[in-house]
């Protein structure tokens, strides 16, 4: 943040009055998502910008969420983490800590969209294996239900 402060301090030049003098200044953190305004010190210009993309939440189109937050979760469980792994992780990156409270919001969110997932790749499966029967439908399947563990049946 420093960097990219003194970047435009002293590099970038208004947009509206042409000169240099641009203050960065974080306006609201959402999780990693971070609101920002650029504004001039000479002259009234202002922008404001976040850095990461909003979309619709999955089972709420008019509620948004962040995708930066989204990846983290992801992220998170993709390598068998969960919050507290969050914390350490952006501690150490010295990043804003999610916010607890919300990490439980993505994991559900997720978890939907993986189970929708899931439930249309078994119809794509189950389609091919009736186009690969002749398009019959009474197809025979074996189970074996045993757990890959020993002592687990």
């Amino acid at each position: 943040m420093d960097i990219l402060c003194d970047v435009f301090l002293n590099n970038t030049g208004c947009k509206q009055c042409g000169e240099c003098g641009l203050q960065l200044e974080t306006e609201r953190r959402i999780g990693l998502a971070t609101v920002f305004k650029l504004k001039c010190e000479e002259c009234d210009f202002s922008i404001t910008f976040c850095n990461s993309p909003v979309s619709q939440k999955y089972d709420n189109p008019r509620s948004k969420v962040y995708d930066i937050n989204v990846r983290l979760v992801y992220a998170l469980r993709a390598i068998g983490k969960g919050a507290a792994g969050g914390v350490v992780l952006c501690g150490l990156m010295n990043l804003p800590p999610p916010p607890p409270n919300k990490f439980a919001k993505y994991n559900e969110q997720i978890g939907d969209i993986a189970e929708d997932v899931a439930i249309a790749t078994m119809h794509k499966a189950t389609e091919a294996a009736v186009a690969e029967n002749d398009y019959h439908r009474h197809i025979s399947a074996a189970f074996d239900v045993s757990w890959q563990k020993r002592g687990h049946t």
